[in-house]
């Protein structure tokens, strides 16, 4: 905050910029009955740059009695910065150290589950050579056929859930960016939950995707921010009379637009102030996945892009933007 030089006895309305004048005269009336008392207010330097200011008041006094105020005011801009620094790494730090418990887990998961998969799928195989060796064809075998092709089916989806665990659950972070349709990732993120949410009556609908979407980008980080707004999203519609979740995937200019809309009103204001705050939180110890919208913008804003609340047609919506990658093909991986 510039100063203007000011003299001893000039009121303070000349001094501090009139919003901050205001939004401190409760403090300085204290002051002047004789509190001593501290604040912090942000302002708008010259070069239109938000700085936070640590304001010190304190009753100046001339023979015993309140004769002004004496303020001052120091620039913690700096330290405001160091602490939300520290805070993020803090929440970063947690999140990874979930996410390897879960990897564990799904390792543990996978070798436990994939055994058992690959013998059921062996059966049906047999089953399903047998039955062409049967001479004529007995009454029930086309529902017989059916179910084996549903447990063949059920196999592969679990299969692929597992799959989806382990890479959601490692530390993906030295990964290098590959072009990826975003299709790809949207579908990776819903397959993981698509059995729960249908538990719930939950119906999630994909719109758009299309082969030349394509970002560059760590596919597993992307996938674990998609998968936090699903969840959610869920959590906030699960008492509501009718849950849908909608992601839809478009182009913009020279970008990649995914916006994720639920059938819930809005969130509150308090809420949207808080909410990208790290560690901030409305559920219940241990419900959801822990990322949080606070890593969700971190990683968003590492791959270029940026990721924004809004009311839209009178839903709660999240638009994610990246920067569509130059190559319509995907790079190795």
């Amino acid at each position: 905050m510039e100063s203007n030089n000011p003299k001893i006895g000039e009121h303070l309305s000349e001094i501090l910029p009139p919003d901050i004048y205001a939004a401190s005269l409760p403090s300085l009336e204290k002051a002047l009955k004789g509190e001593s008392l501290s604040f912090e207010r942000k302002v708008r330097s010259a070069s239109n740059k938000i700085k936070t200011l640590h304001f010190r008041v304190g009753p100046y006094l001339k023979d015993d009695t309140v004769d002004g105020l004496i303020v001052v005011g120091v620039d913690i801009s700096r330290l405001k910065e160091l602490e939300k620094m520290n805070t993020e790494n803090q929440a970063l730090l947690f999140q990874k150290s979930k996410l390897s418990l879960l990897g564990e887990m799904a390792g543990g998961i996978a070798h436990e589950i994939n055994n058992p998969l690959a013998i059921i799928k062996g059966k049906v195989a047999v089953a399903e050579q047998s039955i062409k060796f049967l001479k004529g064809k007995p009454p029930g075998m086309d529902k017989i056929q059916g179910n084996l092709r549903d447990i063949s089916e059920t196999v592969d989806r679990i299969a692929k859930i597992i799959k989806g665990l382990r890479a959601f659950s490692r530390d993906s972070e030295q990964d290098p960016f590959t072009n990826v349709a975003m299709e790809e990732i949207v579908q990776g993120a819903v397959n993981l939950v698509s059995e729960k949410l249908k538990s719930k009556g939950v119906l999630v609908q994909i719109i758009g995707g299309r082969i030349d979407q394509i970002v560059n980008c760590n596919q597993v980080q992307l996938e674990q921010v998609i998968l936090n707004l699903i969840a959610n999203s869920a959590d906030a519609i699960a008492n509501l009379d009718y849950k849908w979740i909608r992601i839809e995937i478009s182009k913009a200019m020279d970008d990649i637009c995914i916006r994720v809309t639920d059938s819930g009103p809005g969130i509150s204001p308090e809420i949207v102030d808080k909410m990208m705050n790290p560690f901030f939180t409305t559920k219940e110890v241990g419900a959801g996945t822990g990322l949080g919208l606070s890593i969700s913008q971190g990683i968003i804003e590492n791959h270029g892009g940026h990721i924004e609340y809004e009311l839209y047609n009178g839903n709660t919506s999240f638009l994610i933007t990246l920067p569509r990658a130059r190559s319509g093909r995907r790079a190795a991986a």
